[in-house]
Order: C-alpha cells, then structure tokens, then sequence
C-alpha cells in the first residue's frame, strides 16, 4: 500500500486528484484494495473509487449474476 505510507505515491496522487479536480472533473480511483485507501481518497474529495476492496475479479457468467443482485456496496462521496 503504498500510496497512505510512500510520500512520492502520495504528492503524485494528490497532484493528480488537484489537477481533476481544478478542471471539475469527477474523480475515479482504480485498484483501491484497502479501507485506508478509501479513506485516504475520500478525504481528497476522490468521488468513486473501484478495486478489490469492494470486489475480486469475476468470471464473466458470474459478473452477470453479480449485476443482476441488489446493490451491496456502492460508495460514493457524501453516501
């Protein structure tokens, strides 16, 4: 994990979410694997994060049963 314990992980990273965020442009952080990386990037004011936090890589047959299920985690700031 390094972008909450490497401090040129995280001054790229903030750079980045500024540079969004200057140009109003929603944020979307891919690859986030732990709860110390969504609050990391909520805080920054990141909008949508995806990875395997929230969900290991499926199979395509069970990527469909997957959709076709009530919403179990969806995060999004202010939610």
């Amino acid at each position: 994990d390094t972008l909450t314990t490497n401090s040129t992980s995280h001054l790229i990273a903030e750079h980045i979410i500024e540079m969004a965020q200057s140009l109003r442009l929603k944020t979307i952080a891919e690859g986030v694997e732990t709860a110390d990386q969504v609050s990391w990037l909520l805080k920054r004011g990141v909008q949508y994060c995806q990875g395997w936090h929230f969900a290991k890589a499926l199979p395509p047959q069970d990527f469909i049963h997957w959709l076709q299920q009530p919403p179990a985690l969806l995060m999004q700031r202010g939610q």
